[in-house]
């Protein structure tokens, strides 16, 4: 029987998503679920406000499709002064979302896994 620790690990691989965001020439950037690692990291840089702080995490957690870092924390800057507002915060959204699965993508996995479903 696999050990409660072992789920938690494997839940987080299975875990990541991806966000398609149209504002920015369909780029696409995949986010897997938040960590405590993630938020001290960010904690760490001692963001100015709680803006600036999920922009910081955007920048940490968004990756390719590989697996490589999307943004660098250089790009801050021009994150704050060129890129769109709304657009961004869709993003972040959606980055806050991934820690859990939307209905179809919880019924897909229950039938590819129904041992998934057990409580």
């Amino acid at each position: 029987m696999p050990r409660a620790i072992d789920k938690v690990r494997s839940s987080y691989q299975a875990a990541k998503r991806q966000y398609v965001a149209p504002e920015f020439d369909n780029l696409e950037v995949w986010f897997g679920p938040l960590t405590t690692a993630d938020m001290q990291a960010v904690a760490a840089r001692e963001p100015k406000d709680t803006y600036e702080q999920d922009l910081m995490l955007l920048i940490h957690k968004a990756t390719d499709a590989e697996g490589k870092p999307a943004f660098q924390m250089g790009d801050l800057h021009y994150l704050k002064t060129e890129a769109d507002y709304l657009a961004l915060r869709r993003m972040i959204g959606f980055m806050y979302q991934s820690t859990t699965l939307s209905e179809k993508e919880a019924a897909k996995q229950i039938a590819e896994d129904p041992s998934s479903a057990s409580a």
